[in-house]
Parts: structure tokens; C-alpha cells; sequence
């Protein structure tokens, strides 16, 4: 998981987080440079939602929504780090 296929130029110095399907149903959540998921949901939209809530917390990042053929077609950014 470390090198996604198709995500693009890495901006220096940003985390990026993944969210991608996997084969037996639900949805990862992977940071880059990671094996492991950081979490595994069954709907999309949740796993969309966690990699928000990683993302902003460790900002500057981005979150990378993955298609079925490994290409990406939703990506959010965050430059500020918010705090609760």
C-alpha cells in the first residue's frame, strides 16, 4: 500500500490517506507508507469520514478515494489542522 497506483504527485511534507474496497466487502482505510489498514467499515461513506477525520488532524493532507480499477475519482485536501 505504500505506492498507490494512480494517485498522483505527493505534495512534500503532506500524509496521505486512502480509502479503497476490498475483495470480501466493506472499505479500508490505509495511510500511506502503511501495510496495514487503520480500519476496515462496510459502507463507503464511513470510511470516507474516518480518512476525514485522520486527514484533518494530521494536516497538511489528503484523502484519495479509490475505484474498483485503482484509478481515484474523489480527492479532498486539508491545509489547517483543527482541533476539537
Amino acid at each position: 500500500m505504500t505506492n498507490r497506483h494512480g494517485a498522483g504527485t505527493k505534495l512534500a511534507g503532506w500524509v496521505r490517506y486512502f480509502v479503497a474496497s476490498n475483495n470480501h466487502g466493506g472499505w479500508f482505510v490505509f495511510k500511506e507508507g502503511h501495510q496495514r489498514p487503520l480500519g476496515r467499515v462496510a459502507r463507503k461513506i464511513n470510511a470516507i469520514e474516518t480518512a476525514k477525520v485522520l486527514a484533518r488532524e494530521s494536516a497538511p493532507s489528503q484523502v484519495l478515494v479509490e475505484k474498483a480499477d485503482g484509478t481515484f475519482f474523489e480527492k479532498y485536501a486539508f491545509t489547517h489542522h483543527y482541533s476539537h
